[in-house]
């Protein structure tokens, strides 16, 4: 059964269809199916498809790596300093999205806050003892 894509699986380029190809994990497993089919009417070699999965495979891998190495950028904090606060230390799952860099930054901006509002309540609670004795 051909499951229906806009444009249809045999109006596609053969590049397209091996792209689809490549990555099964993007796609419907019907249209994978559909443009495996196709790329076997046109006579494609298997090895052009394991190529296609290849190339596809590195690029996630690439894009997982410039994840990992993305950071918080200065300027978001200079010219939006608000959401800039909000989205480091409300943010949750950056770990888990895969911004390995931007966790660890968060983590320690976290711990440098806390000591800070630490040290702010602790100076404001010694005022306040000492408003109160004199």
């Amino acid at each position: 059964m051909m499951i229906e894509v806009t444009p249809p699986i045999h109006e596609r380029t053969t590049k397209q269809l091996l792209s689809i190809a490549g990555a099964p994990h993007k796609w419907q497993p019907r249209v994978v199916e559909n443009a495996l089919v196709e790329l076997s009417k046109r006579g494609v070699d298997k090895a052009l498809i394991q190529r296609a999965t290849y190339q596809d495979k590195r690029a996630d891998q690439f894009e997982a790596l410039k994840k990992a190495k993305e950071s918080f950028d200065y300027s978001d904090f200079i010219f939006h300093p608000i959401a800039g606060l909000i989205g480091i230390l409300f943010s949750t799952n950056l770990k888990e999205d895969g911004y390995l860099r931007k966790a660890e930054q968060q983590r320690k901006f976290r711990q440098i806050t806390g000591v800070i509002l630490l040290i702010i309540i602790s100076i404001a609670f010694i005022c306040y003892l000492i408003a109160t004795v004199f």
